[in-house]
């Protein structure tokens, strides 16, 4: 997180969003990560992260908080089980490009004021190995203060990418394979700026 909060602090261009936060923002920013699950993430509490696991595979807590949808029921319920969907087809056939797990409800989230932001995972298998190709349409990767410098557990890049290299993970053991690389694209990837 540290490396990405720089890299769009320095690139990035600064603005208001729709709700009058700074932000720092960089469109079209990607990220290709080798090995998401290799160590426990820095500057979250172990907890929080394990928590954000659960709810995001398992649903646990879902309706508890004040969000008006969570990742787990638009990918696991919504719509029936994306991710066994998935997994029946590339079972079928590995080399298939017509597998995608959508997030986004048309009907819906444009008028929403609080529509996902994870949109969709298009889970392909190239050379034996699971890769995930993530998109975000809005992504707060982290907070940053006025001169740049981190604020550590804030932020939805380091819960999200961990959550989501544990559903990778899974969905390569059911197959037999191994787990590839998380490619992560952001349509708005964007720090916000800690008021004083």
């Amino acid at each position: 997180a540290k490396q990405v909060a720089a890299f769009i602090f320095g690139h990035g261009e600064m603005n208001k969003d729709q709700r009058g936060i700074k932000t720092f923002e960089y469109r079209s920013f990607s990220l290709t990560i080798k090995d998401p699950l290799s160590k426990f993430p820095e500057n979250f509490s172990k907890e929080y992260i394990e928590k954000y696991v659960k709810e995001f595979m398992e649903g646990v807590g879902e309706g508890l908080d004040d969000f008006a949808y969570t990742y787990h029921e638009r990918i696991f319920k919504r719509w029936g089980n994306q991710v066994e969907r998935a997994l029946n087809i590339l079972k079928k056939d590995a080399n298939t490009r017509r597998v995608l797990i959508s997030l986004w409800d048309p009907q819906t989230d444009m008028e929403s004021s609080n529509p996902p932001c994870l949109d969709f995972i298009w889970p392909c298998v190239r050379n034996n190995k699971l890769e995930f190709h993530v998109v975000y349409r809005s992504h707060h990767l982290a907070t940053i203060t006025n001169e740049g410098k981190l604020v550590k557990g804030e932020g939805a890049l380091v819960p999200n990418l961990y959550a989501i290299a544990t559903l990778q993970q899974k969905m390569s053991k059911d197959l037999n394979i191994e787990r590839g690389n998380l490619y992560l694209t952001d349509f708005s990837g964007h720090l916000y700026v800690a008021e004083k």
